[in-house]
């Protein structure tokens, strides 16, 4: 276990460097005029992603000394011994959700196109954003909001949710928030299909850009994981955290700019957006689908950094909760 962590320590960090390696190439060939300087910003959270990942790999080559059984390497086990019952897991969330339906799965297309009409309704017509090609730009926005809304969501309640079974069996803790989150990711990609219909029907012609997008899934299924692993843990030890993180994810959805520009806010409203992890994520999306930008390798940095470090957050605090966690459930 030492030495595979040495070896992760050592294939991730140049695993993150390659990342912006290929940043790097496919914009100096397909977008030559793109700034591909490394500012003092992406200098700060490319160091911040490193030392992150280069600490919590020591701490797992100490705790690999000392014979302890990590959470991390509970996430491999998932991964490689565990894969036929996260994949049984993931089906049974279909089948939960979508029983009774007549539409079925077929309510994934469907609702986001219906949200897009209403919100565009009332936006376009009420308060008239001057946005071209509005009902695009909206339902790339909403997709996203809606995938993390749902993953994390539903992860907060996985580890109460299996209780019975977790007192049952053993395997991985963790399998339940992971399971949810890869429930969603899946939900998302169906999205994904009304999403391609709305941008074709407005011309939104895909260019060298959308190679950028396998990228961009990585850092966002990384961080709403990571989110949904923090707020499933904080449930067991306080239910009002579902209470909370209700309100929460309503203001969420007011100050990240999913049906309006970030230009009609103040620069003051702009400078704090910064500090929301949706906007980097939200605008990165846009930027690839909706604006035909190559991503900046500052704003790479950014959210790859903000996934990286809310990952090994939640791998910390679940592996010191868990062990509790029968006494709660």
């Amino acid at each position: 276990m030492e030495k595979m962590w040495k070896k992760i320590f050592f294939w991730g960090i140049g695993g993150i460097t390659l990342l912006f390696g290929i940043y790097y190439g496919i914009s100096r060939f397909f977008y030559p005029i793109v700034d591909t300087r490394f500012s003092i910003k992406f200098l700060c959270f490319y160091g911040i992603t490193v030392a992150a990942f280069s600490g919590f790999c020591f701490a797992q080559v100490h705790a690999a000394k000392k014979g302890k059984h990590t959470t991390s390497q509970e996430l491999f086990e998932t991964f490689t011994d565990y894969r036929f019952l996260l994949g049984q897991l993931v089906g049974k969330e279909f089948k939960v959700k979508y029983r009774r339906s007549i539409l079925g799965i077929a309510w994934s297309l469907i609702s986001p196109l219906l949200m897009m009409v209403v919100v565009s309704a009332v936006f376009s017509f009420v308060f008239r954003f001057n946005i071209e090609k509005f009902p695009a730009y909206l339902i790339l926005g909403q997709i996203m909001f809606n995938f993390f809304s749902e993953s994390t969501q539903f992860s907060l309640l996985s580890i109460i949710g299996s209780g019975q079974l977790i007192k049952k069996v053993y395997m991985p803790k963790c399998i339940f928030p992971l399971s949810r989150t890869v429930f969603s990711a899946c939900n998302f990609l169906i999205s994904f299909i009304p999403a391609i219909i709305v941008l074709a029907y407005y011309r939104v012609v895909p260019t060298a850009s959308i190679l950028f997008l396998p990228l961009f899934f990585l850092y966002y299924f990384i961080f709403t994981f990571g989110t949904g692993m923090i707020l499933a843990t904080a449930e067991v030890f306080l239910r009002d955290v579902q209470h909370l993180y209700g309100v929460l994810l309503l203001a969420l959805g007011y100050i990240t700019p999913i049906f309006y520009p970030v230009e009609s806010l103040s620069p003051k409203m702009q400078f704090l957006l910064n500090f929301n992890p949706l906007y980097h994520y939200i605008k990165y999306f846009r930027n690839v689908l909706f604006y035909h930008q190559c991503p900046t390798i500052e704003e790479n940095a950014i959210c790859l950094a903000i996934a990286i470090v809310t990952l090994l957050i939640a791998i910390i605090f679940f592996e010191r909760k868990q062990k509790k966690f029968i006494l709660y459930i």
